[in-house]
């Protein structure tokens, strides 16, 4: 019946209706104390139709707001598992993006707008002191920390240029766990027309050809090399370039070291 009906909504509103002409008869003045029990909600019908549309935009209502906090829940929680998993904590930020494509943004009863979600993992980013942070700038994206910065301008293949500066944002971050960065680690190969950069083996981003539009420069390789002359700023600005300091250990009392 809910099938039929279109939704639980729509269904409940009828039966309701429905009970509103039988029960009167034998019960008089019952009809307007009748309460559907439903999942997380109890809603009062009444036999009087606008007052039925109104408890229908209540419940509908109740639900969107439901539906719409699991969801940011739920992207929370990718956030987070990425995070502790050593993963790219931006991931998320572009799985969420993509709902854009067929959704243009806007909010529906099961899921809020883009732009909200992605607002709130940008606070959670900030909380966590993910670094570099991104910024949309209208069709292009700043990466940036403190006062190191790039701006990815163009897009490639899906990926919109705020997505490519989110999971280049994401890998310069899990450099973190490779410190002390040494500058000479950084290193770029072709790809065809293209050409990646690395460190130590691990894929940080791709020059596209279409990068090269008001770059200054003709060849994705030559850009490539100022890339990572950026990367290896970024590393002094957070002191990816240093060591990480040692856990201190039971006991350790901050003064220095013992024995």
């Amino acid at each position: 019946l809910q099938r039929i009906l279109h939704g639980p909504s729509e269904a409940v509103a009828r039966l309701s209706r429905l009970a509103c002409a039988i029960v009167p008869p034998y019960l008089p003045g019952s009809c307007t104390g009748l309460t559907v029990i439903m999942p997380d909600a109890l809603l009062p019908f009444h036999s009087d139709k606008a007052a039925a549309g109104g408890a229908r935009g209540k419940f509908r209502r109740q639900k969107t707001e439901e539906n719409h906090e699991h969801e940011y829940q739920a992207d929370a929680g990718g956030f987070y598992l990425a995070l502790k998993a050593g993963y790219n904590p931006y991931g998320i930020f572009v799985t969420v993006s993509k709902l854009s494509v067929n959704s243009g943004g806007r909010s529906s009863n099961s899921h809020p707008p883009v732009a909200e979600r992605v607002a709130r993992l940008s606070a959670l980013a900030k909380s966590e002191n993910i670094l570099p942070e991104v910024f949309p700038a209208g069709n292009a994206a700043a990466v940036q920390a403190g006062g190191w910065q790039i701006v990815i301008k163009e897009p490639a293949g899906s990926y919109s240029a705020l997505a490519r500066a989110w999971l280049l944002a994401g890998n310069l971050y899990l450099l973190k766990n490779r410190r002390p960065i040494a500058p000479e680690k950084f290193l770029t190969r072709a790809d065809g027309p293209d050409a990646k950069i690395y460190y130590d083996g691990v894929e940080l981003y791709t020059v596209r050809q279409a990068d090269l539009k008001e770059s200054g420069f003709t060849a994705a390789a030559a850009l490539a090399r100022w890339y990572i002359d950026r990367f290896r700023e970024f590393a002094r600005e957070v002191k990816y370039d240093q060591a990480p300091p040692s856990p201190r250990t039971a006991g350790d009392s901050g003064q220095g070291a013992g024995p």
